[in-house]
């Protein structure tokens, strides 16, 4: 009985040692990460990072490479076989630096867009806010609706195909139509910059 229960305690401490030396593991490596900056950036980043660090590091070969072509070639003295090798090396090398920049430019595009993602439009609301107080950019349905409520019931009622029809137009049409009901005083296209869908709307 004793020593069942000397056993278990035994394994309790252990255990709870075990979880103490991964929490403070943890805890270290979470220090350390953040000291270094690498757990505040995204995976693609250093992606991104470590292929830079390997292109930059086989330029330097290539540099040594180059370096050791030209050596030969200046000190060959009329050998032929060695002014051959000295220019072969010399090939290899520029077509080995041309794909380490060809990469390295497909490395570049493939990290910009995965970092900066999706671009937001800007927007320059200037023109539309000097029209008077109340003058905004929003969603052109948003305008036509506040002035005109039926409009969507106009439309639908004149579009040909119906309803139907005008849930699956092209967004062109459908930004065309809208617009032909966007007029002033209240609602004026071309005034926010830019989204087509966007107009500059008396909202009060």
């Amino acid at each position: 009985m004793l020593k069942t229960l000397f056993i278990t305690l035994l394994s309790l401490g252990n255990n709870a040692s075990a979880q103490e030396n991964l929490s403070t593991a943890s805890e270290n490596l979470k220090k350390a990460t953040a000291r270094v900056g690498v757990g505040e950036l995204p995976i693609e980043t250093l992606v991104g990072n470590a292929i830079n660090a390997v292109l930059s590091f086989a330029g330097m070969i290539f540099f040594v490479f180059m370096v050791y072509a030209g050596y030969l070639w200046f000190t060959a003295r009329g050998d032929d076989e060695q002014v051959k090798k000295a220019t072969g090396i010399i090939k290899t090398t520029v077509a080995g630096i041309i794909l380490l920049l060809s990469a390295g430019a497909i490395t570049f595009f493939i990290t910009d867009s995965l970092q900066s993602g999706p671009k937001t439009p800007v927007y320059n609301d200037t023109d539309c806010t000097k029209k008077g107080q109340g003058f905004s950019c929003v969603e052109i349905s948003a305008c036509i609706g506040k002035h005109l409520p039926d409009y969507l019931t106009q439309i639908t009622g004149k579009y040909p195909g119906g309803a139907s029809a005008w849930d699956a137009a092209a967004p062109d049409v459908k930004i065309q139509t809208l617009r032909s009901y966007c007029v002033g005083p209240n609602c004026y296209p071309g005034q926010c910059g830019g989204d087509d869908w966007r107009v500059c709307c008396d909202m009060n």
